[in-house]
């Protein structure tokens, strides 16, 4: 757990703050708009008149809405709404249709709106004109000057949905406050420093972009929607009006560095927002090396921002970095940080959620923090972010929910898109998990191709890791109003793309769900089932290739993927009518045609390290199973059996299969034999061998069959399977070979040869309780069901 700075000062409120600088300071320069400057004076005078105005108006004032574009006015009405101890609910009309306005002022029951659009008098019961209400002020003062403060709650917001539904966020003012106050200790004005508005008043990092500027004596010049919009527009801004601070979200940071201006006043860059990629934070510090970079990590529901990194130079950036992503930093004031797993807190560099308690948190979306009893941090606010702490510092390592589970290993999206970033000529790129399979989309110049970006990260990256589709395109949707990647857009383009065509439903037979009921032993005289997917029915890859058979024989081919992807099974159509690509992409090749034997041995070798049974139990290294394989190699090879299965050009399996011989083998397989693994393998290959030296006759043994999980989907990895026991047979039975001999220690493997290929089984060994010859049981820990089978399968 991390602590932030306890804050022992009286907080105060913006409205009080506002009044002592109109006080104090009543000529210094507050706001600078297009065509107008305003000082502290005039700013809370203008707002004091309107908030009197407000008084003359008798409905419900709870909550007073504002659609108003980004300008001084705005600011004025906020300051109104505060004066009258009420609630703002800000709109943007250049973002937001007309329709969400209404829509959102109803939900909150608001009955009364101030704006300067003119003919909008349909958004409330009662709508202020601006202007109007300015000139229009009441003579007489009502407002006690010595009682001015603001509201516990200062503002409504919402979340930017970009995770999905967006949530309502009520914004309190000792929240803000402590925000505003760490910032001013931490990242403290200088003398003649001019701050930017340009974030969109519907987020939270405008709220302490103004307050943190206004409240502080440092005047704020507020763009318009032209110049927030163009980047040209917003750089000649910057330096025109010698802006020296300025807070962007990543993506937009990147259009500024795009742009070579060199921006000679601007002194901090706050990115904030969304996640800082390292190549975007490298190039920065790099191109501005006489700038600070400021990385902060929060969200709407903790008022933004709860912690803080500060990057000085390249080599202050390589020191905070952790997996490709750069340190996130301390708590805040008043801001514990917990990394939370399973119910308890981390041990450092332990990856788990980051949690949040302290006085930023809302007042929605927390729960009671068992991790603290302390007043102020009796909440905890659960981000479902991934992260860790390391010394002393906080590293967001992705959403907790874009997080996948391949080949076993725990992966992050965002790491792979980090990997990608740092090939030369890639502008963007953008990971994320779909239909369990990890899609990764850039953009780059043309000189860079899917391949070159697949083989760039197949050198720097774990297999499970790569991508199984990588696709360039011409730009990375973003959303509108923030600037980040918009998530659903990504997800309607892989499914435009990617997934196969579920429309005809016309071709809906009786018959194909009938089929399918009796492949999955259900009362195959109904087709009740036809609103349900393959798998609430029970299916599994198993069942999905005895259901391919069957329709297969009625003349209907449905692939066994096609039952997993096709949703509700009255979607499926004969495949006269339903292309099928992806098994075209499947070709077999010969073993020893293949250029670059090393690159199916380490498949052999991570497939079996990760998912044989055997091999996890026994711990067995993939470096160890590599020197086995290698050693087999050369006798595997010459003897021309075996196969390896190509898809879309990528290796995804191989099958090992050998004339059966009274040679003594090699010695790496002899020592190999005396370890748990050979040794019960050895045990269990007994049996098909004396029953194939009683039959006669040649005979192979299928060494075994490995494939790349990683690449595959489940229903794909079984027709990978599939097509390479029926290469095998074919390819045996060619030599004249009368039968196959195997051992197997897989239960899918084992299924499949059984059921589908009528192995017979000659032996079982039960795992658990076999003894070696050492008197130990290795495989005690072994599921009680789990048995090593030796087969064999007649040929003549």
């Amino acid at each position: 757990m991390l602590r932030g700075q306890t804050l022992q000062e009286e907080l105060s409120n913006p409205v009080r703050l506002l009044k002592s600088l109109a006080d104090t300071s009543p000529d210094r320069i507050s706001l600078i708009g297009l065509h107008q400057r305003i000082s502290y004076s005039e700013l809370f005078t203008n707002a004091l008149n309107l908030s009197e105005y407000l008084q003359t108006y008798n409905c419900n004032q709870k909550v007073i809405g504002i659609v108003m574009e980004s300008s001084i006015e705005r600011i004025v009405a906020i300051i109104a709404v505060w004066i009258k101890k009420c609630i703002v609910l800000a709109f943007d009309p250049q973002i937001q249709p007309e329709s969400f306005i209404i829509e959102r002022i109803k939900e909150n029951n608001v009955d009364l709106v101030i704006s300067n659009c003119n003919a909008r008098n349909h958004f409330a019961p009662i709508v202020i004109n601006y202007k109007e209400a300015m000139n229009s002020i009441p003579m007489t003062r009502t407002i006690n000057l010595n009682d001015l403060s603001s509201g516990d709650v200062l503002c409504i917001l919402y979340t930017s949905g970009s995770e999905g539904k967006p949530k309502k966020i009520e914004l309190r003012s000792e929240s803000l406050i402590v925000r505003l106050v760490w910032q001013w200790q931490t990242l403290p004005w200088q003398k003649k420093e001019i701050a930017l508005h340009k974030t969109s008043i519907l987020f939270v990092d405008s709220w302490t972009e103004v307050w943190g500027a206004i409240l502080k004596g440092v005047p704020l010049v507020i763009a318009s929607e032209q110049q927030k919009m163009d980047v040209n527009s917003l750089l000649n801004l910057i330096d025109s009006f010698k802006i020296t601070r300025i807070v962007l979200v990543p993506s937009v940071l990147d259009l500024l560095l795009q742009s070579g201006r060199s921006l000679p006043n601007l002194q901090t860059i706050i990115s904030s927002g969304e996640k800082l990629p390292l190549k975007l934070a490298t190039d920065c510090l790099k191109f501005w090396n006489d700038k600070l970079l400021v990385n902060l990590y929060g969200m709407t529901e903790v008022t933004g921002d709860v912690t803080f990194e500060v990057f000085r130079s390249i080599p202050d950036l390589n020191s905070k970095i952790y997996n490709c992503a750069p340190s996130v930093g301390q708590p805040v004031f008043n801001t514990n940080i917990y990394i939370v797993k399973e119910n308890r807190i981390c041990n450092e560099r332990e990856i788990g959620e980051i949690c949040i308690s302290g006085d930023l948190l809302v007042t929605a979306n927390v729960t009671d923090n068992k991790y603290s009893n302390e007043g102020k941090h009796s909440r905890i606010f659960y981000t479902g972010d991934h992260g860790l702490i390391r010394e002393g510092r906080v590293y967001v390592l992705g959403r907790k929910d874009d997080e996948l589970k391949l080949a076993g290993a725990r992966v992050q999206p965002s790491q792979v898109s980090e990997e990608l970033l740092k090939m030369p000529a890639i502008s963007e790129a953008f990971a994320m998990g779909l239909d369990n399979r990890l899609i990764l989309y850039y953009t780059s110049d043309n000189s860079i191709t899917n391949e070159d970006a697949e083989n760039f990260l197949i050198e720097r990256l774990p297999s499970y890791m790569v991508p199984s589709i990588i696709e360039k395109i011409d730009s990375l949707p973003k959303q509108p109003h923030t600037g980040k990647i918009d998530r659903q857009k990504i997800r309607d383009l892989y499914q435009s793309q990617f997934l196969i065509d579920r429309q005809n439903e016309d071709a809906f037979s009786d018959k194909i769900l009938i089929i399918i009921a009796k492949s999955l032993k259900l009362d195959s005289s109904t087709t009740d089932i036809a609103a349900y997917t393959f798998q609430q029915l029970g299916g599994n890859s198993i069942s999905a290739m005895h259901a391919s058979a069957l329709l297969a024989e009625e003349g209907m081919t449905i692939h066994a993927s096609q039952l997993f992807n096709c949703g509700q099974l009255k979607n499926l159509t004969a495949i006269s009518s339903i292309p099928y690509s992806i098994a075209e992409d499947y070709e077999i090749f010969p073993l020893e045609s293949i250029p670059n034997p090393e690159r199916g041995i380490k498949l052999v070798a991570h497939s079996f390290a990760l998912s044989n049974p055997l091999d996890v139990l026994a711990c067995t290294s993939e470096q160890s199973l590599v020197r086995l394989i290698t050693a087999m190699f050369p006798a595997i090879r010459g003897d021309q059996l075996s196969s390896a299965c190509f898809y879309k050009k990528n290796l995804v399996g191989i099958q090992f299969t050998m004339n059966v011989s009274n040679e003594e083998p090699p010695q790496q397989i002899r020592l190999w034999q005396k370890t748990p693994v050979g040794a019960i393998n050895t045990a269990a290959e007994a049996a098909p061998l004396d029953f194939a030296k009683n039959y006669g006759g040649l005979w192979a043994d299928s060494v075994l069959t490995a494939i790349n999980s990683e690449l595959l989907q489940p229903e794909q990895r079984m027709e990978v399977l599939e097509k390479l026991f029926i290469n095998e047979i074919n390819v045996v039975k060619s030599r004249g070979i009368n039968g196959i001999l195997t051992v197997n220690s897989h239960p899918v493997t084992a299924d499949l040869a059984e059921t589908f290929f009528d192995y017979k089984i000659v032996s079982k060994i039960h795992a658990s309780s076999w003894k070696h010859s050492d008197g130990t049981t290795p495989f005690s820990r072994a599921l009680n069901n789990y048995y090593v089978l030796g087969m064999v399968k007649i040929l003549t």
